[in-house]
């Protein structure tokens, strides 16, 4: 009797103990494998705690929190901890949505011996997951509007490093004999050649619009400008791949930064700035900098920084046509994608023009 009433009296005093001592000299660190990933990829975290001093833990929870785009909610491990030992887990989680995902909470809860008692701690993480817009192919995405053979899919091929083959047009007497379209010479019963959206000594601005429609404090359509950003991420890979030297600007607010009226990426080209360049479309924001009308009408005094400009944008707003056509007769080339033809009856004929294909 006299050996049991000890144990206990033992016992009470060592839960005590891990009660008010449980949390000294314990140590709490997550590891991700990669924070820069695609939409549900595999993403490997590694859950390490140490405890350094010479009491036993017997039961710690320790409870991740994820934010909403992540798969789970939370990742919940319950460990027996001896003195002096460090312990690791490590699971596969995955992300279903793009941004800028902040891992900021980590809940420890230590246990007695008899379940009866517990003390939570919340700890403040910096850990983060950078996940990029969803890939698209852009010749099963786009199509070419107002062509002379009517609406046509966008083909990627690169012949003498252009980007996209846009279409067919008269023959000058320029152009070098390869370009020539034989089919659509003889329909049309004149020489044509094949027209090309970029080549090797362009540089190139893309120019996202998040903005779907006015006034602006009526619900964002998420879906809508995600497409979007996924199309621009379209558009800067073929870039990339294709050796030309480009930049970004969008009226979408870059969530690390303080507030400007434009968030842009200047114009390189090779992987650190393809790069950075994904990265800056990954951590966008729904909010806006800027309306976009105001950005064309900048730019009609800043166009020599580009002899291209691309534009991605969800619709064709009305305020957005007097800036478009001014900006086209000032510009070498301007091409309009957006997921919405309405409005591209009022463009001016030089500007080339692409809807989502349905």
């Amino acid at each position: 009797m006299l050996v049991f009433i000890i144990i206990v009296i033992v016992s009470i005093l060592i839960n005590q103990m891990i009660l008010k001592f449980g949390y000294n000299d314990l140590f709490y660190k997550m590891n991700i494998e990669r924070r820069f990933v695609e939409i549900d990829e595999p993403i490997a975290i590694t859950t390490v705690v140490e405890n350094r001093k010479l009491l036993a833990l017997p039961l710690l929870t320790v409870r991740e929190l994820f934010p909403t785009a992540f798969v789970e909610a939370k990742n919940v491990h319950n460990m027996y901890i001896l003195p002096k030992q460090r312990v690791s887990r490590k699971y596969i989680t995955s992300c279903r949505h793009r941004g800028k995902q902040n891992i900021e909470t980590v809940e420890l809860e230590l246990g007695d011996f008899f379940g009866f008692k517990a003390q939570k701690a919340f700890l403040n993480l910096n850990e983060y997951v950078i996940v990029k817009p969803k890939r698209v192919d852009l010749s099963q995405v786009l199509t070419l509007v107002g062509a002379l053979s009517g609406e046509i899919p966008v083909k990627r091929h690169l012949i003498d490093d252009p980007l996209m083959t846009i279409g067919i047009r008269e023959y000058t007497g320029s152009e070098p004999q390869r370009f020539i379209h034989w089919p659509s010479s003889i329909r049309y019963g004149e020489l044509m050649v094949k027209q090309f959206d970029f080549t090797s000594e362009n540089n190139v601005l893309v120019l996202l619009n998040c903005e779907a429609k006015k006034p602006s404090w009526e619900p964002i359509e998420e879906d809508l400008i995600e497409k979007t950003i996924s199309f621009c991420r379209g558009i800067v890979e073929t870039l990339e791949e294709s050796k030309i030297p480009y930049g970004l600007m969008t009226n979408a607010k870059d969530k690390r930064n303080i507030v400007e009226d434009v968030t842009e990426v200047r114009t390189a080209m090779g992987r650190s700035h393809f790069e950075a360049t994904l990265e800056q479309l990954s951590v966008l924001e729904y909010r806006l900098v800027n309306f976009f009308e105001n950005m064309l009408i900048k730019l009609q005094t800043n166009q020599s920084r580009f002899k291209t400009l691309v534009i991605i944008t969800p619709r064709i707003l009305d305020t957005y046509i007097d800036p478009l056509n001014e900006l086209s007769k000032k510009t070498s080339k301007l091409i309009v994608i957006s997921l919405e033809s309405e409005g591209f009856e009022k463009l001016d004929k030089r500007i080339v023009t692409y809807k989502e294909r349905i």
